[in-house]
């Protein structure tokens, strides 16, 4: 049990003893607080902290996987939204969003991203989808108002396809920190029961940028994680970028565990139990080919055959990407929704 629990209840302990002896004499109260005193020195623990130089990046990248939080939680919930600069200004071209929430279970991943005014090609302004096993479910929400859904289907086996909360805690340096060079810079004792865990990376590897601006090609991303200093599981995080010694607030996330879930996420579950995308009218389907390195002896082939009633994306294996052709030569165009279709997948 954690020393500062067992402390708390000795405390409750020894007020109600005390509370008990208010009726006896002056002589027998005072002998009373005095033998209370004593034993109270006697058992109270000490509480002990953990070094904080013995935590490395390796200890918080595992108490922040999926697998460990889950051991402890029903559901994650992160917000990330970027913070304009009256400068700049171009945090969300950078990021590619204004804002990202991601809601985890065990079973399904929530995610609603918003673009709005970041793409004048395009008629949406968010972006609501549930990915829960080799199904998964979009809303695209119009600027008119209005909403078009679309449906995902994982073209691999079972073993293959991505875990629900698959990379969809945003704070991801943190758990896959070997891959974006981050490096440890100092750990601050807050002093309310969290740490603050200072890091860097170069701007041009850290994950939260697409596109690295010329003039910014030597900047580095410094990171601020405010972890529980117990479990050092992630609160919440602050990203700065440094361009030549001037610091630029970039990005903030804001981590809750066991809350309850957006009411568009409720729907969109609902939706995806109730919609079956598989066509049982050979005059109204359409059939999804997937050939995997084609040509050799590694050739596998996936099929789905679709209600042309649904828009349908399909989703190839981690570290492939589609083409038209089995050489590799031309990327694959938006179909009618209503034709078969093959794409071959290639690995990257």
């Amino acid at each position: 049990m954690n020393k500062k629990i067992i402390a708390l209840l000795l405390i409750g302990c020894l007020s109600t003893f005390m509370a008990s002896c208010k009726n006896t004499t002056d002589d027998t109260n005072t002998a009373t607080k005095e033998e209370s005193s004593t034993e109270s020195a006697e058992v109270a623990p000490t509480e002990t902290k953990r070094d904080l130089d013995s935590i490395t990046l390796n200890d918080i990248s595992i108490a922040n996987a999926q697998e460990e939080l889950f051991k402890r939680h029903d559901s994650i919930s992160v917000q990330a939204m970027v913070v304009p600069d009256s400068t700049y200004n171009f945090q969300a071209e950078l990021y590619t969003f204004n804002s990202v929430y991601n809601y985890v279970t065990k079973d399904y991943v929530y995610s609603n991203l918003d673009y709005e005014g970041l793409y004048d090609d395009d008629d949406s302004i968010s972006q609501d989808s549930i990915i829960a096993g080799h199904t998964g479910i979009f809303k695209k929400n119009l600027s008119n108002g209005g909403s078009e859904y679309a449906y995902s289907w994982y073209a691999m086996n079972d073993d293959d396809t991505p875990l629900p909360a698959y990379n969809a805690v945003t704070f991801s340096t943190v758990q896959f920190n070997e891959s974006y060079n981050e490096t440890l810079t100092g750990i601050d004792d807050n002093g309310d029961g969290t740490i603050t865990v200072h890091t860097t990376v170069p701007l041009n590897e850290t994950p939260e940028v697409q596109s690295v601006p010329d003039n910014f090609e030597n900047a580095i991303m410094n990171y601020a994680y405010v972890l529980d200093y117990e479990t050092l599981e992630c609160l919440s995080l602050k990203c700065y970028i440094n361009n030549n010694n001037e610091e630029i607030s970039f990005l903030e996330e804001t981590v809750e565990y066991d809350v309850a879930p957006p009411e568009v996420c409720e729907e969109l579950v609902e939706k995806l139990k109730t919609t079956d995308i598989i066509g049982k009218d050979d005059n109204n389907s359409r059939t999804i080919t997937v050939i995997y390195d084609p040509g050799t002896d590694q050739e596998e082939t996936f099929q789905i055959k679709v209600d042309n009633n649904y828009r349908v994306y399909t989703i190839p294996k981690d570290g492939y990407e589609f083409y038209k052709d089995p050489e590799g030569k031309e990327l694959p165009t938006a179909g009618d929704g209503k034709s078969d279709s093959t794409l071959y997948a290639l690995p990257q």
